[in-house]
């Protein structure tokens, strides 16, 4: 009675215990394919974020702010430097950036709103000026503390 179940038993066996470590090997690889794929990814991203940042330093050598402190003056922002030199990388780059910068680099364009609205210039002139300000520090902290560079 053996002779007949035992064979085809063994052989059950054999093809579940294949099945599983089959199956075990499959989901191991694809796990590790993925984490791969993953950090690849972010390489990826982090390398055009740096890109970005290295065009934003790039354009702000025809930098917007105006520091009025040597004639006690208010310090200023120049809209059109802005416009023209740093404002379209911000925007083309913007999903690589993180929720702080993006707040700022939007906030710039909510204060030239409301000067062409409500004819206000110096409050949110200096208001540009410290956002503007900002993104520049955050993106030089960035590149100080991700990416190994030393900045001055």
């Amino acid at each position: 009675m053996y002779e007949l179940i035992l064979p085809p038993l063994t052989g059950l066996f054999g093809v579940v215990i294949g099945g599983f470590i089959t199956y075990q090997s499959q989901a191991n690889s694809d796990k590790r394919r993925f984490k791969h794929e993953l950090k690849k990814r972010l390489d990826e991203e982090k390398r055009a974020r740096l890109i970005a940042y290295s065009k934003i330093i790039k354009a702000d050598t025809h930098s917007p702010l105006i520091h009025g402190a040597p004639l006690n003056q208010r310090n200023s922002f120049n809209w059109r430097v802005y416009e023209s030199n740093v404002r379209d990388i911000l925007y083309a780059n913007l999903h690589l950036f993180d929720e702080k910068l993006i707040y700022l680099i939007i906030q710039i364009d909510g204060e030239k709103y409301q000067i062409d609205l409500v004819g206000d210039e110096h409050i949110y002139n200096e208001k540009m000026y410290t956002h503007y300000n900002l993104i520049i520090s955050h993106i030089l902290e960035e590149l100080r503390n991700n990416y190994r560079t030393y900045i001055e």
